[in-house]
């Protein structure tokens, strides 16, 4: 081919099934540097890979995020295919712990290459839910998201525990309060927040269509001291609560990280959606 191809053109071809056990569909575009391909051939030179290697349909390499592995408890990654297939409803988490998610209702997933994400159009039954393995202890967190609007009276769900309980991760009016007091916040003390790779343990102030990096210690004993099973996107659907916007990719983690950790991950994931 004289173009590269999309990640869909890859699976097709595998799909049509124009090879045998013995072969593999393999896309080199945006590679330099040849390979050995006979059998028992030493490589003559490393693969600098520029774009995505696709293996039988599956993408090898896309996309490489050396986040904080260590308590890692979930990870969800809308431009993984390992995480979402590119169909149906589930998303698979790739922390090794089978914390797997359902998005309900009507989210949509957009195709982006690496900056891919899913879409929430912010009104009840619309939202991420944990759907398998076991509850855990939410003390640490990495999500890059955006707000499709902000407006006058609004509030945004980020995380939370169910669709009722009014405690979660939110931001109203553009705003994410720390130290608020309240036992309904995430940081109820204050918190290190680190929003695009900056420090601050003030509150965060944020904007519509704009890709954000945050992460930050849960500073809050009801997500701390008690086994939960994760929501993204709502937490309090009796007053219309939810998330009007992308999520892109969720890390949650068991313990809290430190703040060399906390920028290793904002550098792992910053530059794949220009943050």
């Amino acid at each position: 081919y004289d173009t590269a191809l999309t990640a869909e053109e890859v699976k097709t071809l595998y799909d049509m099934g124009r090879c045998d056990e013995g072969h593999h569909v393999v896309n080199f575009s945006k590679t330099r540097v040849g390979i050995g391909l006979g059998d028992g051939e030493a490589p003559q030179g490393a693969l600098d890979v520029r774009g995505d290697i696709f293996l039988n349909g599956f993408n090898l390499i896309q996309p490489r995020t050396s986040i904080v592995r260590e308590d890692l408890s979930v990870l969800l990654d809308a431009s993984d295919r390992n995480s979402f297939p590119h169909f149906g409803n589930t998303i698979y988490d790739t922390s090794g712990r089978g914390r797997n998610a359902s998005a309900r209702g009507n989210i949509s997933w957009v195709n982006d290459g690496q900056a891919s994400y899913f879409k929430l159009p912010g009104v009840n039954g619309d939202y991420i839910e944990q759907i398998s393995g076991s509850s855990h202890r939410m003390k640490d967190f990495l999500m890059v998201f955006q707000l499709d609007t902000v407006a006058a009276s609004q509030w945004h769900y980020f995380i939370s525990y169910d669709t009722s309980s009014d405690k979660s991760l939110r931001n109203y009016q553009g705003g994410t309060g720390n130290g608020t007091t309240s036992t309904a916040d995430w940081a109820q003390t204050t918190t290190t927040f680190y929003l695009n790779g900056v420090a601050t343990t003030g509150n965060l102030t944020l904007s519509a269509g704009t890709w954000y990096v945050l992460s930050g210690s849960a500073a809050n004993t009801l997500f701390t001291g008690t086994d939960r099973q994760y929501f993204f996107g709502t937490g309090f659907q009796q007053g219309n609560r939810n998330l009007t916007g992308k999520i892109a990719f969720v890390a949650l983690y068991d313990r809290a990280l430190s703040s060399t950790e906390q920028l290793q991950n904002y550098r792992a994931v910053s530059e794949r959606f220009g943050v």
